[in-house]
């Protein structure tokens, strides 16, 4: 019945509600316009981080590693380093924490200049994402008028999340970062207290997205993006249903 349910509520959506909803042990899935390219918001956070944890575990970085906080590094939105004195040093695993944790902008945009925008989407090639581009810094909306975004798409987001859960052993530090995400007001926002999620937000004026890892009784990979809509409260109750949903199938006894 779940799947009856959140199907019913994506039709009646006043937007565009791109879904994938997947039991990484029962392979129970549903699957909602997964090839619908969208702004990918925060979410493009996601390979960033995993290609910071790539690039260390080569050898070519490691997450100890300082970088100095720049005048010109900071942006607006969400996080806290802007609103810090620049000159300070931070490991990259602290501008990995904070780019997760806090969604922070500016950290974003230090990791982007460390790895270089060019590295990041080679990257992303080789996890097999067609659809996934990092084109622009975040808070860059100069370039947004301009056509130039960032996007991604549900089967990308669904395919790197099922490369984070079967590549676990290796993904030990990505996922703990993920965890201790504090942006709980979409997806999981109606989930007991104590739930245990590894996932990412993302959002914009026209899109609101979610996309992790639920771990319960049976662990399940979630992606709910979200697009067009008129009205932000009701695309946020919408998170918030799916979320129900789920945890209501799959969510039990977390761990």
């Amino acid at each position: 019945m779940w799947k009856e349910k959140i199907t019913k509520l994506c039709e009646k959506f006043d937007g565009v509600a791109s879904v994938a909803i997947c039991g990484l042990e029962s392979g129970e899935e549903l699957i909602l316009r997964p090839d619908f390219v969208m702004p990918s918001a925060s979410t493009i956070k996601l390979p960033i981080l995993l290609c910071l944890y790539d690039s260390i575990a080569q050898g070519i970085l490691s997450a100890a590693d300082t970088v100095e906080l720049t005048g010109e590094d900071l942006t607006g939105g969400s996080g806290i380093l802007s609103m810090l004195q620049p000159g300070r040093e931070y490991t990259l695993y602290e501008y990995a924490l904070l780019m997760i944790v806090l969604s922070d902008n500016t950290a974003a945009n230090v990791l982007i200049k460390e790895l270089g925008t060019d590295a990041i989407n080679r990257y992303i090639r080789t996890l097999g994402l067609t659809d996934t581009v990092l084109a622009r810094k975040m808070m860059d909306f100069e370039a947004r008028k301009r056509g130039v975004d960032n996007f991604t798409s549900v089967r990308d987001m669904k395919k790197l999340l099922e490369y984070i859960y079967r590549n676990e052993d290796t993904m030990t530090e990505v996922l703990d970062i993920l965890k201790r995400q504090m942006c709980r007001d979409l997806v999981p926002h109606l989930m007991p207290e104590g739930t245990v999620l590894a996932h990412k937000t993302g959002g914009l004026p026209d899109v609101m997205h979610d996309a992790g890892i639920l771990y319960g009784k049976e662990p399940v990979l979630f992606c709910v993006f979200l697009k067009g809509y008129r009205d932000p409260a009701e695309a946020k109750r919408l998170h918030n249903t799916i979320g129900e949903l789920i945890y209501q199938e799959f969510g039990r006894a977390s761990r």
